[in-house]
């Protein structure tokens, strides 16, 4: 998807509820990509998502999930939705060095 469609980043909702190991595979995926071959620099692709805790998943019952903690250090950014909702819809998410502005209505 990210060489057919250019895509600059994804967003995965529930994030904890996916385990951290298969984050890390998107993750290489994404970066193996080349402009020479693919067409798009695939380590510009951010990834993000709701890194939660809770449910089923909580505190790595069924392995180490993509909660916040889990994934600091990855270079996969996690969000909590309820600071979003707080600043009334608007969303910062920071990624090497650049902010990026998200705005829900």
């Amino acid at each position: 998807m990210g060489s057919n469609y250019k895509v600059d980043g994804f967003r995965f909702d529930l994030m904890g509820h996916i385990m951290k190991k298969t984050m890390m595979r998107a993750k290489s995926a994404l970066q193996s990509l080349t402009i020479d071959e693919h067409g798009v620099d695939g380590s510009k692709i951010y990834l993000y998502g709701e890194g939660w805790d809770f449910g089923e998943v909580a505190q790595n019952k069924r392995g180490i999930n993509g909660s916040q903690l889990n994934m600091s250090g990855t270079g996969i950014v996690s969000m909590i939705e309820s600071v979003m909702l707080l600043m009334g819809g608007v969303h910062l998410v920071i990624h090497y060095n650049k902010v990026f502005l998200l705005v829900y209505s």
